[in-house]
């Protein structure tokens, strides 16, 4: 059974981001996730590579704290939620490959951007990110490569930050899985049911 995951709550803030803005009081000095290895300095988050390329520095030893996003997985927690309603089984591999691949450049870009987990719910797919927009952003890109499919998006009440987006696919198709006879095991099951943008590096 998928873990349950809470939600995180904060104060709206205006756009664009600011790591203070959107994950709280910002650390001082320079510091390095012990998880993912991003370096925290001039109050942005950086890849480790990105940051000796900028500042002309190598990257700090990783201390003991995370960083918002790693914490925000390890508590289990997410700011964004896209639900794939009746997805498209003939093409289920391939969207399933979107998803991972946005949510890889996502965290090229930006080491807080991550796609959390990739998990079943009921026929429909569920999605968690680390950042709101980063849902929508994902439904569009499905949208316009999966036609057709209607996008709704629901922000949470104040304070919460949350934004649960809906896409759902206009032709109903029965699971290969689910068919008689057919073996009871979907693509994310063979494959695992989360799947993660980071893992701990050795």
């Amino acid at each position: 059974m998928s873990k349950k995951l809470r939600i995180i709550s904060k104060k709206k803030q205006p756009r664009p981001r600011a790591d203070e803005a959107e994950f709280g009081k910002s650390p001082e000095g320079i510091r390095s996730c012990k998880r993912c290895m991003s370096v925290f300095y001039k109050k942005s988050w950086h890849h480790p590579t990105v940051f000796m390329e900028k500042f002309g520095r190598p990257a700090p030893q990783p201390g003991r704290a995370l960083c918002p996003a790693c914490a925000m997985i390890t508590n289990g927690q997410y700011e964004g939620e896209l639900v794939l309603e009746n997805p498209p089984q003939r093409f289920l591999e391939e969207l399933l490959s979107v998803v991972r691949a946005f949510g890889a450049r996502a965290f090229q870009i930006d080491p807080q951007d991550r796609v959390i987990a990739i998990r079943e719910r009921d026929r429909d797919i569920v999605v968690t990110t680390t950042e709101n927009q980063l849902a929508a952003k994902l439904a569009k890109k499905i949208q316009t490569t999966f036609p057709p499919a209607a996008i709704r998006v629901r922000h949470a009440a104040a304070p919460s930050d949350v934004a649960r987006v809906r896409l759902t696919f206009f032709r109903r198709e029965t699971p290969a899985w689910k068919k008689r006879g057919a073996p009871a095991k979907s693509p994310l099951r063979r494959r695992g049911t989360f799947h993660y943008a980071v893992r701990r590096r050795k």
